[in-house]
């Protein structure tokens, strides 16, 4: 009889050609059929459309996973680092399904928006922390030009995500349009599974992995009371 590590590791074999297919398609992109309900998603900011943000977001999934593939297959056993980005892949392929999944082209196109928000916003964060004294003078005013018009960008995106008030989804604190990646998860693993046992322990896993991404060593010992049970004594075995 196998033994539950080698269950889990066949299971996980198992993905490897629809893994190999993702990444395909991954590198070689794909673009909506003119006049297809995507293709309208996309036009309301076709800057970032909203198959080219569910794009990345599956890519980066894939990435991670890949990664997570490649320590096995090298016999590395399951550290905290795979969790890490086992942890990452949720991100990915949640976001990718919470920004298609709704039957509604307002939800969608609202929800692309609020994640391109973060994006244009994130990168005004970034781009704040260079200390432009140690830029010659043509970089400083191209990274001043960059900003100013990531700025722009962003205020753009902010006034269409607040024109959409008829959206459920546009309901929460106005000062933060940006999605909260718990719910994000919670609601992309209602829509996969439709199980409630399997919802909780897709979100189990997303907070034991939040101590794996930080290297914190309680997301490890975690793992340990569950498999190792203790003696009489107290003492693990």
């Amino acid at each position: 009889m196998a033994s539950i590590d080698e269950i889990a590791v066949s299971q996980m074999q198992a993905t490897y050609e629809r893994l190999d297919w993702w990444a395909v398609r991954g590198r070689n992109g794909e673009k909506p059929m003119p006049g297809s309900a995507l293709a309208r998603d996309g036009a309301i900011w076709p800057y970032l459309p909203l198959h080219e943000v569910a794009h990345w977001a599956l890519v980066a999934a894939v990435d991670h996973l890949n990664l997570v593939r490649a320590a096995f297959d090298s016999g590395r056993g399951p550290g905290t680092a795979e969790f890490t980005a086992l942890r990452g892949a949720l991100v990915g392929a949640s976001r990718a399904v919470w920004l298609l999944e709704s039957d509604s082209a307002q939800v969608r196109q609202q929800r692309c928006l609020r994640i391109v928000h973060e994006w244009y916003a994130r990168h005004l964060e970034w781009t704040g922390e260079h200390d432009v004294s140690t830029l010659s003078e043509a970089d400083a005013a191209l990274l001043a030009h960059q900003r100013d018009w990531t700025a722009d960008r962003r205020d753009l995106v902010r006034a269409l995500w607040e024109d959409t008030d008829g959206c459920p989804a546009a309901t929460g604190p106005r000062h933060n349009p940006w999605p909260n990646q718990t719910s994000v998860l919670r609601q992309a693993a209602l829509f996969t599974f439709r199980d409630a046992r399997k919802v909780e322990s897709v979100m189990r896993e997303w907070r034991v992995t939040s101590g794996d991404a930080h290297a914190l060593s309680w997301a490890t010992a975690t793992r340990i009371q569950q498999m190792q049970r203790p003696d009489s004594n107290g003492v693990r075995s």
